[in-house]
């Protein structure tokens, strides 16, 4: 008989091998290629940590696995929210060093949480502590990027309302907002609520991962309606828009 866990991971990796098909059959891969290693790569870690959990080895396999995820997910989001960082660049090209600044801000909190704040003992608290750091910064990150594309697509034209970039944002959010919704709970009412509170750490991110997975297998799902090829007038006229619209961001 099936445990809940592993039919939570079997819920989850089958839209993410659906969503993978759609990336190589369609090409979407050349467009998002961190994208299509994110989710490759989160298909590999199921049956890597199903196999891993019967050996002593396996909290070093999960933490390990997780910051690999967390770089992935950087990436991915990066490369969706590019084109609008780019019209940021050519407007004020210090802007360039605030996702440099960014990125560095969340790797220093973890290697100072790791070094010096582990929780616990054993041979691998620092490592723990360090890539649990990570792993809040970086959804934290990915919460304030979903709720500043919320913003941002409701603009005319601008480049993060185009339907893939804008799904891949909103299903990093979805899956991140869960996760750090049960890490609040957790934090503030695991003694209180004790068995109740493991239910909900073990399934609300996982619940949000699949809404997320969901989230991304309809965005690639629809056909993005391709535009005619712009006129030297229409692309000078869009670099005007993009102009207009990072002022007055």
């Amino acid at each position: 008989m099936l445990s809940t866990d592993l039919v939570l991971r079997l819920a989850v990796t089958v839209p993410q091998f659906a969503i993978l098909v759609l990336l190589l059959r369609r090409k979407y891969y050349r467009q998002f290629p961190f994208f299509a290693v994110y989710i490759a790569y989160s298909i590999s870690m199921t049956p890597l940590r199903i196999v891993g959990e019967a050996h002593q080895s396996y909290f070093l396999l999960y933490w390990i696995t997780e910051a690999i995820s967390g770089v992935l997910e950087l990436l991915a989001l990066h490369e969706a929210f590019k084109p609008s960082l780019e019209m940021y660049y050519k407007l004020y090209r210090w802007t360039r060093v605030v996702p440099l600044l960014i990125v560095a801000l969340i790797v220093g909190n973890a290697l100072w949480r790791g070094g010096y704040h582990p929780v616990g003992h054993g041979s691998f608290v620092h490592l723990a502590s360090g890539a649990y750091a990570f792993e809040v910064g970086v959804r934290i990150l990915e919460v304030g990027i979903f709720l500043l594309a919320l913003k941002l697509a409701r603009r005319k034209d601008h480049p993060i309302g185009q339907q893939h970039p804008f799904g891949i944002v909103i299903g990093f959010g979805v899956a991140a907002s869960t996760a750090l919704l049960a890490d609040f709970v957790g934090l503030k009412f695991a003694f209180k609520f004790g068995n109740v509170f493991e239910t909900i750490f073990r399934y609300l991110p996982a619940s949000g991962y699949i809404a997320a997975a969901a989230a991304w297998l309809i965005t690639f799902t629809i056909q993005e309606r391709r535009r005619p090829r712009a006129t030297p007038e229409e692309i000078q006229r869009r670099l005007d828009q993009q102009r207009n619209i990072a002022e007055k961001s």
